[in-house]
């Protein structure tokens, strides 16, 4: 029957998510200290307390993502927490974005837009 199909093509699908998410998330722990050391040009302390900060929030908060896992339906869990997650990567984008702009116009400004005769 059509079964087989259905289920290859849901395989198929789980797999490509997956692939993407990994590459999104690798992708982000990359880009982001770099575009810390592109705004903050003098120290590298804003990209090693943003790793910092992340993984201080892994460990704290795990134990209590455990128990909310196991009294939390599972399907329900999973699409609030992509939700979440994609919101907060939106937010950092933003604010990234803006920094490396301030930044950008605050080179541009300082490499003299007032050349004398």
């Amino acid at each position: 029957g059509g079964g087989g199909g259905k289920a290859a093509r849901q395989f198929y699908l789980l797999c490509l998510s997956h692939a993407l998410s990994a590459w999104e998330d690798r992708m982000w722990q990359f880009a982001v200290p770099i575009l810390m050391m592109h705004v903050f040009r003098d120290t590298l302390l804003p990209g090693a307390l943003f790793g910092l900060v992340q993984y201080l929030g892994v460990v704290l908060l795990m134990p209590k993502a455990g128990r909310l896992i196991d009294r939390t339906y599972r399907l329900s869990l999973l699409f609030h927490t992509i939700m979440i997650e994609n919101l907060c990567i939106f937010a950092t984008c933003i604010a990234l974005a803006l920094m490396v702009s301030l930044t950008n116009s605050n080179a541009d400004d300082d490499s003299g837009g007032g050349g004398g005769s």
